[in-house]
């Protein structure tokens, strides 16, 4: 199921993110594996990324996690009781 066959760097850009990582396909090409970081300009926030997908059955399979660190500032709440 997997069998790495090829493995190449991956990086995308937009305005306001970008995108650093690898990416690899076995043999057969049903089997895609990717990982790497992300990084989101407007909120200054990074996230690493890794997902599975194996495409040589019905339905696809697909697995993907991300590990990030963002805060949330809603400033102060009053509560009245």
């Amino acid at each position: 199921m997997i069998n790495p066959y090829g493995w190449g760097g991956t990086i995308s850009t937009t305005l306001t993110s970008a995108f650093v990582g690898v990416t690899s396909q076995d043999l057969l090409s049903t089997t895609i594996v990717s990982a790497g970081y992300a990084y989101d300009k407007t909120e200054n926030t990074g996230a690493w990324k890794a997902s599975v997908s194996y495409q040589g059955w019905y339905p696809i399979i697909d697995f993907s996690v991300s590990q990030s660190d963002r805060k949330v500032n809603e400033g102060t709440i009053v509560t009245e009781t």
